[in-house]
């Protein structure tokens, strides 16, 4: 049970109106940019499982897998770390296999799609002493695609992505995107073209604002700064989108018909008791989580 008073760090709410792009240096961590809950991932075609985090300042993300294995151990468990030529500020799971991976490099916020490739579990060694040795695995990144890379105010450095599980028809990912100076709400969808020399064609449409707004909807608990998030399955709410910030309602968007589409108003927020009732910490509670 993820409970929102103990195991959260309280963070300051911050301002929500937008502020310039900012130069080349590193993210304030009082942002909040560090600290997330891990992503979890899992792998096509595979036993192997982990989640994913980042480290801002060292410039990498972090995998750390788990696979069963012979031997008197069966559980293991291996580290990869991977660079990147930017400061990433989120991590999220695109469904089995693919990760995306947003961070800040010079003035411009920066998105990409990591697709892995299959991984490959070496044995258990024996030594001459009949102990076992478990070797680690490394899960190769077969390819990274740029899907945004922009300097724009509103649009600077991510702080929240979230998978949507059912894409447009035809496209390869789906996310919804939230920007940290503006708090506005995102869809950010990807169709590969299926070309060697083409990376395809990607659309980043603003679906919900957190100040108001006369031609979009708008929910005001979005210009909270959020630390914890993840998409699921609802039985009764169909794909929901959970923030969660220690001292405030949890904020949950949904889309009832699993079109991929937000429901509008489509957004309950939910102070602790209702947390607690719903079993909306729980993650087993969910038809499937993201």
């Amino acid at each position: 049970m993820i409970s929102k008073t103990i195991l959260f760090c309280a963070l300051a709410l911050l301002p929500s109106a937008p502020q310039g792009v900012p130069p080349d240096q590193v993210p304030s961590k009082i942002h909040g940019f560090e600290g997330k809950s891990p992503a979890r991932l899992s792998l096509t075609g595979s036993t192997v499982k982990g989640t994913a985090s980042y480290q801002l300042a060292d410039k990498t993300v972090q995998f750390l897998w788990e696979w069963e294995a012979a031997g008197p151990r069966p559980i293991q468990h291996s580290t990869q770390v991977e660079a990147v030529p930017f400061y990433p500020t989120e991590i999220c799971q695109v469904g089995p296999g693919r990760v995306a991976v947003a961070g800040k490099r010079r003035s411009k916020t920066i998105i990409e799609l990591w697709e892995f490739g299959s991984p490959v579990i070496p044995p258990a060694i024996i030594s001459n002493t009949q102990q076992y040795i478990y070797p680690e695995i490394n899960v190769p990144v077969a390819s990274k695609t740029v899907l945004y890379e922009e300097a724009m105010v509103g649009r600077d450095i991510v702080s929240v992505m979230l998978h949507n599980p059912a894409p447009p028809a035809s496209a390869t990912a789906s996310l919804f995107v939230q920007f940290f100076d503006s708090k506005d709400l995102y869809s950010l969808t990807y169709t590969a073209d299926g070309s060697s020399t083409d990376p395809g064609v990607a659309s980043c449409v603003c679906v919900r604002k957190s100040q108001p707004d006369p031609t979009i909807p708008v929910i005001p608990a979005l210009s909270t700064h959020f630390e914890t998030r993840w998409s699921a399955k609802h039985s009764a709410y169909g794909y929901v989108y959970v923030f969660v910030h220690p001292e405030v309602p949890a904020l949950v968007l949904y889309d009832s018909n699993l079109d991929g589409i937000l429901d509008s108003p489509g957004y309950l927020q939910l102070d602790d008791a209702a947390w607690e009732s719903g079993n909306w910490g729980d993650l087993t509670t969910y038809l499937a989580a993201y």
